[in-house]
């Protein structure tokens, strides 16, 4: 339509205002549930994760992110405040607010427009006791390291301590649900509207899911009602979701698989798959 009007689209200014209102939104929810639990928003920028890998931490192993019920051991790698990196030495105390970067997680980081996961950290003795406790109220992945922001609610910690991992896999269990959701929804929208609807963003959290679409008008009656189906059969039906990670190239050719228009999807990428032909899409979460 702009065409014909003889009017030119900046694509590209408008997927940059895009991903700008995206990390805003990002943010003022990460602020509100840090606020809600008495935590402060730490972030790393480019100069700290810089300083990490110049000091030869390694970046976070998280490929148990996709695992369910286990209690994940690992070493704190870094302490980091709202002033900087701990030293060597210096320990958190309790009742601060701090980041933890970790040489290992289950922590799932947000990403995908999934929120990530909640949970405790458990602070270990030489002999393997629990002498404190560290409450998980953020996980952000920063480059090639992983921060779990929290409050340390027992105990102290510093770099090299040994800690267990301990992810709310409840609360997980409610995600879950809502993240598969919004793929059943996006093939829903496509089937229902047709191959023009584009994905714009989406929420998933432990209470509800949100999915940003574009569409050229606005929804009859009688579609809503045939998306809301279509989605319900998939539930009635317990369409079974399942996962595999492949090359970027090899997904790509698989039938029928949808990607966020303007996404950046890693190579290999992973593929997520509900029923046999409700939904395959890439997925960042």
């Amino acid at each position: 339509m702009a065409e014909e009007a003889g009017v030119i689209v900046d694509t590209e200014g408008f997927l940059n205002a895009m991903e700008e209102q995206k990390r805003r939104s990002r943010e003022a929810r990460r602020a509100a549930k840090l606020a809600g639990g008495a935590g402060q928003v730490l972030e790393l920028i480019a100069e700290q994760t810089a300083f990490l890998a110049d000091e030869g931490v390694e970046a976070t192993d998280d490929e148990f992110k996709y695992e369910w019920d286990v209690g994940t051991s690992a070493t704190v790698k870094a302490v980091f405040t709202s002033d900087g990196f701990l030293g060597a030495d210096d320990e958190a105390a309790e009742g601060e607010s701090v980041g933890l970067v970790l040489d290992r997680t289950s922590f799932y980081a947000e990403a995908g427009g999934q929120e990530s996961d909640l949970g405790t950290i458990e602070i270990l003795t030489s002999d393997g006791e629990i002498a404190g406790k560290f409450v998980v109220n953020d996980v952000q992945s920063y480059g090639a390291y992983i921060l779990h922001t929290g409050i340390l609610a027992s105990g102290s910690l510093q770099a090299g301590s040994s800690v267990t991992c301990r992810v709310d896999y409840d609360r997980r269990r409610s995600v879950a649900p809502n993240h598969s959701m919004t793929h059943v929804l996006n093939a829903a929208l496509r089937k229902v509207l047709g191959d023009t609807v584009e994905q714009r963003g989406s929420l998933c959290n432990d209470e509800k899911l949100r999915f940003d679409f574009s569409h050229k008008k606005a929804m009859t009656a009688k579609q809503l009602r045939s998306t809301e189906e279509y989605c319900k059969a998939a539930v009635e039906n317990a369409e079974p979701v399942t996962a595999a990670v492949m090359p970027l190239d090899e997904a790509k050719e698989i039938d029928g698989v949808r990607a966020v228009f303007g996404e950046v999807y890693p190579d290999p990428v992973r593929v997520v798959s509900v029923g046999e032909e409700t939904s395959v899409e890439f997925c960042g979460g």
